[in-house]
């Protein structure tokens, strides 16, 4: 234990000194290094335990996913209280089932998939059902409105956080459990953190814009081939694509994943949300495919729930019924278990590789 003198001799300069450097998931090109301070990862850790999490003391939190994603962001919040953080090394629905059946969880982290796989196994819901978490932390990647609708059903005295962030920029905004309630709302990504500054820059025709982001803990440089390079600019930009309504942030898609039929954008996450409320539908990734007249056209990966049967034409006129023709996927190609990539999204790019295999480039 560091004495008085010890401590008060430490200097504050280190503060500023580069504490880790977080990798992207490099799902649409090489990984980026992103070099964050020792200030900045506590501030956030602060932020993080006032606004999203609301941990109490000697609570326990539940950590599902990676700490180099997400996850690692729960350690300090909860040691900040003095909790019991507890560690899945591999995601399993039978461990899951077994800690909720024996230990009282204040606080948990899930990923929309991992959600997913929960609400459709019989023992992990049970367990779920039976321990009423306190609260329920999830992010990572957009959550299907009838998965999140079922678990509102299913827990309703826990209380439900929405988490939206990105590496480049850091946490951005989080939907608290009062928001989950309303059926506008939920559709968002909430509110900015009160250390946050949120614009929309470069607005398109459909008045959607990159989600830029202002706060205290951005990196503050990039590791790449040539060293330490500096990040000079206060606004990060996320690559996600959206608007602000009211102060609440509503996300459209990844700009990189946008697809482009006939001149118009289609953004895969709005389609995604339609098909996976399909009641047959357990999973969805909307990609694109080359096409001679649309440029591009639209692709629908499905997983369907066990022991249903939908047709392709049911799920294109379900889809018709809330989109415009030029979002209706072309296709549904039904495979057995959706891809993940190493953060827990759907992994479009592989779905769509050998669709565009004969392409020099993925745009037509």
């Amino acid at each position: 234990m560091a004495s008085e003198r010890e401590l008060s001799s430490y200097p504050v300069e280190r503060e500023d000194c580069d504490a880790i450097i977080r990798f992207t998931s490099g799902s649409t090109g090489d990984p980026k290094g992103l070099i964050v301070t020792h200030r900045a990862w506590l501030v956030r850790a602060v932020s993080m335990l006032v606004e999203e999490m609301q941990i109490k003391e000697e609570s326990t939190t539940l950590v599902l996913g990676q700490l180099t994603h997400q996850a690692g962001l729960f350690v300090i919040p909860t040691f900040l209280r003095g909790g019991t953080l507890l560690l899945v090394e591999k995601f399993s629905l039978e461990v899951l089932a077994d800690i909720l059946l024996s230990t009282k969880v204040s606080c948990m982290q899930f990923v929309p998939t991992m959600f997913t796989l929960a609400l459709n196994d019989s023992k992990a819901r049970a367990a779920l059902a039976q321990s009423k978490p306190g609260r329920i932390v999830y992010g990572g990647s957009p959550i299907r409105q009838s998965v999140l609708k079922e678990a509102l059903e299913l827990l309703p005295d826990t209380e439900f956080v929405q988490s939206y962030g990105s590496h480049e920029a850091g946490s951005i905004s989080y939907m608290d459990n009062v928001a989950h309630r309303d059926p506008v709302l939920r559709n968002g990504a909430g509110t900015p953190l009160l250390a946050v500054q949120v614009r929309v820059a470069n607005t398109n025709s459909d008045g959607v814009g990159e989600i830029q982001v202002n706060s205290p803990w951005a990196p503050v440089a990039r590791l790449t081939a040539a060293g330490r390079e500096l990040i000079e600019d206060a606004w990060s930009p996320t690559g996600d694509l959206g608007v602000l309504v009211d102060g609440h942030v509503y996300l459209r898609d990844r700009m990189n994943d946008v697809i482009i039929s006939g001149g118009f954008n289609v953004y895969p996450v709005e389609v995604e949300k339609v098909i996976g409320s399909h009641p047959s539908i357990l999973d969805a990734a909307v990609a694109s495919a080359p096409d001679e007249k649309w440029g591009e056209r639209v692709i629908a990966f499905i997983v369907k729930r066990h022991g249903a049967e939908v047709t392709d034409d049911v799920l294109r006129e379900y889809c018709k019924t809330q989109l415009a023709g030029y979002k209706v996927p072309k296709e549904f190609k039904t495979i057995d278990e959706m891809p993940l990539n190493p953060n827990g999204k759907p992994d479009r790019r592989r779905l769509s590789q050998s669709l565009w295999a004969q392409s020099e480039r993925r745009i037509n």
